[in-house]
């Protein structure tokens, strides 16, 4: 920035005086004033454009860990169903993890739905039996062959046998037993 005193020197030496050194001055006073803005505007556009690109780097940062995050929900959304396929292969019946570590007896249990010691078997995994819809004789058959295939104790089948009844059915055994 030129100073008043500068210009007044510029303009004598050029043999300017009076209205046309004043003119001289104002006119180098603006456009010297006119530079200034136009370096400011340059300077407000190099920071906007500065910005702009910061901006698109943290979105294509952001983009990047939303990739990876959805990669490694993939990658673990993958293992669960390998695990969850290797559970039902190595433990058929509950499709569950040994919870000890090791395989025992109760895992045997839950393995086969054989009762180890002091454990009781559990119900079977079939719809219970419905007066509208089934024929006695037919779900009697097919209680006991899934009884024998699972290895049922006799003294374990008789409650196992009246947990598959509901309503009226439920009220006739119970009768029958009482």
């Amino acid at each position: 920035m030129t100073t008043v005193q500068t210009l007044k020197e510029i303009g004598e030496q050029m043999g300017l005086k009076g209205t046309d050194l004043k003119d001289f001055i104002r006119e180098q006073q603006t456009l010297e004033r006119e530079e200034r803005e136009k370096q400011r505007e340059h300077e407000r556009e190099q920071q906007e454009k500065q910005r702009l690109w910061q901006a698109e780097q943290q979105d294509k940062e952001r983009e990047q860990q939303d990739k990876e995050r959805d990669h490694q929900y993939t990658l673990k959304k993958m293992e669960l169903e390998q695990l969850e396929l290797q559970m039902k292969v190595g433990f058929p019946m509950r499709g569950g993890v040994d919870t000890d570590g090791k395989f025992d007896e109760d895992d045997e249990h839950e393995a086969t739905g054989k009762a180890g010691k002091g454990i009781q078997a559990r119900g079977p995994k079939m719809p219970c039996f419905d007066e509208r819809v089934d024929d006695k004789d037919a779900f009697l058959h097919r209680f006991e062959v899934y009884a024998d295939s699972q290895g049922w104790k006799k003294r374990t089948v008789g409650s196992i046998f009246v947990s598959t009844f509901e309503r009226k059915g439920l009220r006739c055994v119970l009768q029958i037993t009482c």
